[in-house]
């Protein structure tokens, strides 16, 4: 056998045992990046659930699919604030790192026997606040004010909770405070003044918004907001005719069914149960020193084909109202108050939380075409609190979103599922 017939013997056999080392390294990297994606949206969706177990949850997610933090020569992170990539640094966003050591063959000679391997895997936390300024009334400079001590967000810098989307801009004054987990504003810089305390620094310049909740029949497309072939967003109500029209409640107790009320929903110095249901109603309404109690109910409010839509305002009234978990008597799953998508509205906020009134169920208050304002008076809940407004104003309130959408049969109304991005 001839030395030249040995040494390429020799290399034809290094060469083929490379060949299979990298095969090995590009396979266990394919592994180890699905387990990655996992453990990112796993770590997201618990982290949108309110769960202070997110990170164990997302390393779960990778143990579950072969990679367990602290096994040998593997280590797996979780982590805020991506270290590299387009969304460096943001809060909102959840990064998974899994690193690994590979033992190889061949590669041995140039290696040492063994082959570190990193992936990373990036999901965006899902918003729960979406204040679109869609309208754009002249009169409302920043479509998201905290004034007068108010704060919007968990008080104490908490990293729970859910971001907040804006469109155009923010103003907080020197008194008030944001201390939501992220906020990404449309607009510039400039379009916002944060004079109070701040929790995370905005991101400006985000993409324009859009409503979240609006309806599509069906989709035609796959994305993380719509399941193929299905219908997505909320699907308004629609008016047929009065079951209750002119209709005076007096003041003491009332147990009302779910119906169509035209040209008169108010209360005064009232004790009022809501069946759970559907309410639809015309010309607005004016709850005035009540208390109203109501679970798995929806308030709708349109017009009667007159183009009346009228204004909803609370005043010292206390409520014990949630929105429905499942449909009921035309109820829709998570949505507390809507407006008609049609709304013509007879101001920059047609609906008004005032002067001492609270709310403590879960809901989404749903009004695309004019705002809502919150002065002095409390809303909050046990699961999920969230917005999708054209504007919010808060005034010595203080008010915290949440985004714990496992009560509903439907799930987060949002985004079905976790959204990967990197």
């Amino acid at each position: 056998m001839t030395p030249t017939f040995v040494m390429a013997t020799f290399i034809g056999v290094l060469f083929c045992g490379i060949t299979l080392d990298l095969g090995l390294i590009e396979y266990t990297r394919l592994v180890m990046q699905r387990a990655a994606d996992a453990a990112a949206v796993g770590a997201q969706v618990s982290h949108d659930q309110e769960d202070a177990s997110w990170i164990t949850n997302g390393k779960l997610d990778a143990a579950q699919n072969g990679f367990t933090d602290g096994a040998t020569d593997t280590t797996v992170t979780i982590a805020e604030q991506p270290n590299n990539g387009s969304y460096t640094g943001r809060y909102d966003a959840v990064q998974a790192t899994i690193t690994k050591k590979v033992k190889t063959s061949f590669m041995g000679i140039f290696n040492g026997g063994t082959q570190s391997l990193t992936v990373q895997a990036i999901a965006l936390m899902t918003p729960c606040v979406y204040i679109t300024n869609a309208h754009g009334w002249p009169t409302v400079s920043y479509p998201l004010t905290l004034m007068t001590g108010s704060s919007l967000g968990n008080w104490g810098g908490s990293t729970m909770g859910c971001p907040v989307q804006v469109g155009k801009g923010v103003f907080v004054d020197p008194v008030s405070s944001l201390w939501t987990n992220a906020t990404n504003v449309t607009g510039a810089a400039s379009s916002s003044v944060l004079g109070g305390g701040v929790f995370h620094a905005p991101r400006f310049g985000a993409p324009a918004l859009a409503d979240p909740l609006s309806y599509s029949a069906a989709c035609t497309t796959l994305s993380s907001s719509c399941i193929h072939g299905t219908s997505s967003g909320v699907q308004a109500p629609s008016f047929s005719s009065c079951t209750f029209a002119n209709k005076t409640w007096p003041s003491g107790s009332v147990v009302l069914s779910p119906g169509t009320y035209c040209d008169s929903f108010s209360f005064s110095n009232s004790f009022v149960t809501l069946s759970p249901g559907l309410y639809i109603i015309t010309d607005g309404g004016t709850w005035t020193n009540s208390t109203v109690t109501g679970s798995g109910v929806t308030l709708y409010f349109t017009q009667k084909g007159d183009g009346k839509y009228g204004t909803f305002t609370t005043s010292n009234t206390t409520m014990h109202l949630s929105a429905p978990s499942v449909s009921s008597n035309g109820s829709l799953p998570a949505i507390l108050l809507m407006n008609d998508p049609n709304w013509a509205p007879t101001s920059a906020r047609d609906f008004s939380f005032q002067n001492g009134s609270s709310n403590d169920g879960d809901g989404v208050f749903y009004t695309v075409a004019t705002g809502i304002s919150i002065q002095s008076s409390t809303l909050s809940a046990t699961h999920y609190l969230a917005f999708d407004v054209d504007n919010l104003l808060v005034s010595s309130s203080a008010i915290a979103p949440k985004s714990n959408f496992t009560p509903l049969s439907t799930g987060n109304p949002f985004t079905p599922m976790g959204s990967l991005v990197q």
